[in-house]
């Protein structure tokens, strides 16, 4: 099974899902609301690199540097992993606070944003569902698990400066009883639990 494109008949999501795929704020800030814990990232990977056509959506030019990140969220008191997550930074377009900040810490980019004040939009490019595979054991899963994802740009200065991808555990969306997402309360133990 291939990625699933959800389109809004193909929607019939809860509540928690809803507003984790198509929320403008930043997944750290959510997850840190949910779950009542400072999120730090785990397992960070980046390296700079060229251009790839995968980058396409960042609407380059061919000079620029692009810096490749890919993390865990993770809750520092429970050490659980919350989401997976792979971003694409044009470091050219990046103020330089944000830039250091970018190469000198582990910091969750939501974090560094926040506190270098960083003006942005974000515009959600795609999102779905896709079989867990490769990410099964970053996110303790079987491969055949499937995740929910979104895609999105993040627009500074009036140019694209980031594609994010961020890839939610199945726990994160329990299926709705009898068709209904309950009350605020139920979907936010059924997230937890």
């Amino acid at each position: 099974m291939g990625v699933t494109i959800l389109d809004e008949e193909s929607l019939a999501l809860g509540v928690a899902q809803r507003v984790f795929l198509s929320t403008d704020a930043t997944v750290v800030r959510l997850l840190e609301g949910c779950f009542d814990e400072p999120i730090r990232t785990a397992g960070l990977v980046q390296k700079s690199t060229a251009a790839l056509p995968a980058d396409a959506e960042l609407e380059l030019t061919g000079d620029e540097t692009i810096l490749r990140r890919e993390t865990l969220l993770q809750g520092s008191r429970t050490g659980r992993n919350y989401v997976y997550a792979e971003a694409s930074l044009v470091l050219d377009r990046l103020e330089p606070g944000l830039r250091e900040a970018l190469l000198s810490t582990s910091e969750p980019i939501g974090h560094l944003l926040v506190a270098n004040r960083v003006e942005t939009f974000r515009e959600l490019v795609r999102a779905g569902r896709t079989p867990a595979g490769p990410l099964a054991d970053r996110l303790d899963l079987e491969s055949g698990e499937e995740l929910l994802f979104r895609t999105y740009r993040v627009i500074s200065g009036g140019q694209p400066a980031m594609l994010i991808t961020e890839y939610f555990p199945p726990f994160f969306f329990p299926a709705p009883r009898d068709g209904n997402s309950g009350s605020g309360r139920e979907a936010r133990e059924r997230l937890v639990t």
